[in-house]
């Protein structure tokens, strides 16, 4: 006990050696004194003593490390067919009678919230930005004590054309598709417009129809492969066939800047306007709480408007999580104004229009609408649920014809398209291009390429899946090498932990519990 007390970082002094005054002194610090913290101290060797005979056997193997390195790291891409609800929607029928049981039913979920009506006047910066100067001295003196602001990294304009190569791909397609890039650079290098080429080739729609224009970016933007080849190109040259993750692109350096400081005369405009804006905020938050004074001695908001040339705004009747047109503070006003009564004005409230003004007009407490109000919502519910499984029976039929054909082939019959997921690992319940669903992202680590169909579809929002594996990939052994000592020390804690569990709730089952007379007494 003496050698862990002496041996904590704690109580030693420079040189790492025990130094008792310090030992007492923290001891006191915590309210404890020598005697109650080596009595804890004992107890907890007892129990580490304990921990190390009980789970002191217990091993993890290469194999079992590499097993559970492959689970936590391994990856999956799928291939899907999402059959939607919404496309059977029409022509379901839905009588009065089915609509009524699902109302009865399902009551609470047609419930309102409490709603309130407000009127408002919204005081923002920008109607007195014209009272605030900004001097030329202000905005220099701020542009020198904050260069640092002002710094822009070496960036390149550059433009591409690409084209995409699915992960699921073979190798006759990846062929085909490198052909096609190649035959696009040859075109360039005969002298064709790279604008122009791009706007007509690339699959990249987000630039495409501005001739692959990616504008002007800095390191660390773009995917390393991409990055690497257009900061070493000069200005106005084209690269050569550029592999990356999203497939095969061709990049023209269109433009190139240094790494530097922007000049005081470019960044003169924003510095005024960043230093206009607090000071403009104050002059409008001034002026509000000065109508809201006026509120108090007896002037009524429309009053308040028309000396200040303003109108007077009007909420609707709308919960905390509605959206009042016009106002980006929905929430902020409609939360300060359920504390208000109503016919009174309530405090200046800030939202990201200004500060706000306001009186409470009305105040609806939560109810379930009659049947008669909500009968159109409660009969689309109907139909939704009616389409849904409309929509899974139809799934089911599909997925069961893979079996003697393929996704492809079963999809196009129906008009419907096959998607990708692109790669993704265990962590998490989220399905790229479909959704949340932790039961299909379970079972996609379950496929193979010996059974790659899920034996299942699977519901998510209002669509249902049918999926198929597109790709697994494991891990390489490079990455199981460099973390396999930080991954068995993990395994071997938790199987320790797994152990004294086990042997607590063993001694727990085979105690005998005895209660005294007086706490029996106290039953």
């Amino acid at each position: 006990m003496r050698d862990t007390i002496a041996a904590d970082p704690s109580f030693q002094a420079e040189g790492g050696l025990f130094d008792k005054d310090r030992y007492i002194h923290i001891l006191r610090l915590n309210r404890l004194t020598p005697a109650q913290y080596e009595d804890s101290q004992r107890e907890q060797i007892l129990v580490d003593k304990l921990t190390n005979l009980i789970g002191g056997g217990v091993q993890v193997s290469d194999a079992e490390a590499r097993a559970e390195f492959n689970r936590q790291n391994e990856k999956v891409s799928l291939r899907y067919v999402a059959v939607e609800a919404k496309d059977f929607t029409d022509g379901v029928e839905v009588s009065d009678e089915e609509a009524k049981k699902h109302y009865e039913e399902n009551a609470e979920s047609f419930r309102e919230d409490d709603k309130v009506r407000v009127s408002y006047l919204a005081f923002a910066p920008a109607r007195f930005a014209d009272k605030v100067a900004i001097t030329d001295e202000e905005a220099q003196k701020y542009y020198d004590e904050n260069t640092a602001e002002f710094a822009e990294p070496e960036s390149v304009r550059a433009r591409h054309i690409l084209f995409r190569v699915s992960s699921a791909a073979t190798e006759d397609e990846k062929k085909e598709i490198r052909a096609r890039a190649e035959a696009a650079l040859a075109r360039i290098n005969g002298g064709e417009d790279f604008a122009a080429v791009a706007t007509e080739l690339s699959e990249d729609q987000s630039n495409a129809p501005q001739g692959g224009d990616l504008g002007f970016f800095p390191r660390g933007r773009m995917v390393p492969e991409f990055e690497e080849a257009a900061f070493a190109l000069d200005a106005g040259k084209v690269s050569g066939i550029v592999e990356t993750d999203f497939g095969l692109h061709l990049i023209k350096v269109e433009e190139k800047r240094a790494a530097g400081t922007r000049p005081f005369a470019d960044a003169r405009t924003a510095i005024v306007a960043q230093l206009a804006e607090p000071k403009a905020d104050e002059l409008a938050k001034a002026a509000a709480e000065a109508a809201r004074a006026k509120l108090d001695a007896g002037s009524s908001l429309e009053d308040v408007a028309a000396a200040e040339g303003m109108s007077v705004m009007q909420s609707g009747a709308v919960t905390a999580v509605d959206t009042i047109p016009g106002l980006r503070g929905g929430p902020a006003l409609i939360n300060a104004a359920q504390m208000v009564e109503v016919g009174k004005a309530g405090p200046v409230t800030y939202t990201a229009d200004g500060h706000l003004v306001f009186r409470v007009d009305e105040k609806v407490a939560s109810r379930v609408p009659p049947f008669e109000e909500v009968a159109d919502a409660a009969r689309d519910a109907v139909r939704l649920e009616k389409a849904k499984a409309a929509a899974k029976a139809r799934a089911e039929e599909l997925r069961a014809q893979i079996a003697g054909s393929s996704l492809d082939a079963v999809a196009e019959s129906a008009g419907l398209t096959v998607k990708e997921t692109g790669e993704m690992t265990r962590q998490g319940a989220w399905i790229p291009g479909v959704g949340v669903s932790p039961e299909l992202k379970l079972a996609a680590f379950e496929l193979t390429t010996e059974a790659p169909v899920a034996a299942e579809v699977f519901a998510v929002d209002e669509q249902q899946v049918i999926v198929v594996l597109g790709e697994r990939k494991q891990p390489d052994d490079a990455a199981f090498e460099e973390q396999k000592q930080q991954l068995v020390d993990a395994i071997v804690a938790r199987r320790r932990n797994d152990v004294m569990a086990a042997f607590q709730q063993e001694l727990r089952d085979r105690a005998a519990i005895v209660y005294g007379r007086g706490f029996r007494d106290l039953g």
